[in-house]
C-alpha cells in the first residue's frame, strides 16, 4: 500500500503537515504556501500521495504521478 502525507489545517492556526501513521507531525507551518511546499517535497521523498485537506472539508489528492513530475 502507498504512503500518503496529508496536510491538514491545524484547529489553532497555521497547517499541519503528517505522514500517515506518523506518531508526530512532520511540520507546523503558518502559511498555507509553506506547508504545501513542504507536503509535496516530503511526499516526493517518500514516493507517496499526498492529500490536502481544504478549511471547507474538501479532500484534494495528488497521486505519486502528479506529486513528481514524469521524466520523457
Amino acid at each position: 500500500m502507498a504512503q500518503t502525507v496529508h496536510m491538514i489545517p491545524n484547529p489553532q492556526g497555521g497547517w499541519i503537515v503528517k505522514r500517515v501513521g506518523a506518531d508526530r507531525d512532520s511540520g507546523l507551518f503558518q502559511s498555507r504556501g509553506e506547508a504545501e511546499n513542504f507536503g509535496r517535497q516530503l511526499s516526493m521523498e517518500l514516493n507517496a500521495d499526498f492529500e490536502i485537506h481544504h478549511l471547507d472539508g474538501t479532500v484534494t489528492r495528488e497521486p505519486l504521478r502528479r506529486v513528481r513530475p514524469e521524466r520523457r
